[in-house]
Order: C-alpha cells, then sequence, then structure tokens
C-alpha cells in the first residue's frame, strides 16, 4: 500500500484495495486463499511499475541522499 500511494496517492491505493476485494471475494480458504495472495503480488508489482523514468525518480529524491550519506557515514568515501 505505502508504495502505490508513494506512486500516485490514497486513491490510486483505494483503487488497488477494490479490485483485490474481488478477487478475495471469488477465492475461499480451502487452498488458504491462494489465488488473492497472488494476485495481490502481481497486482501490486503492476500498478506501480518502476519503468526507467520512475526509477530515476526514486533515485533522485532527497531523502535518498540523506539515506545514503547517513550510511556512508563521516569520512568515508564511495570509491
Amino acid at each position: 500500500m505505502t508504495r502505490l500511494v508513494d506512486y500516485q496517492n490514497a486513491r490510486y491505493a483505494q483503487k488497488y484495495l477494490d479490485r483485490l476485494e474481488k478477487v478475495i471475494a471469488l477465492d475461499g480458504a480451502a487452498h488458504g486463499y491462494a489465488l488473492s495472495r497472488e494476485t495481490a503480488r502481481h497486482l501490486a508489482l503492476w500498478m506501480a511499475y518502476e519503468d526507467l523514468m520512475r526509477v530515476a525518480q526514486l533515485k533522485l529524491k532527497p531523502d535518498r541522499w540523506a539515506r545514503l550519506r547517513a550510511e556512508a557515514g563521516p569520512g568515508r568515501t564511495t570509491s
């Protein structure tokens, strides 16, 4: 859900839940909700497809740079 909200917004994430709810209604506990689990995974990946432009957008986020600096620590180089 967080990925979908970040990818678009909360309304888009709700659309994911609405779509998944239809599958869950067709599925059952007899098979451990296998259809629902697989659909949830694939639907989330499909709805938050990270093409080249999206990957670039994620890499340029300011919070990513702050996290990378913190991970590198003071005085450490990246060479």
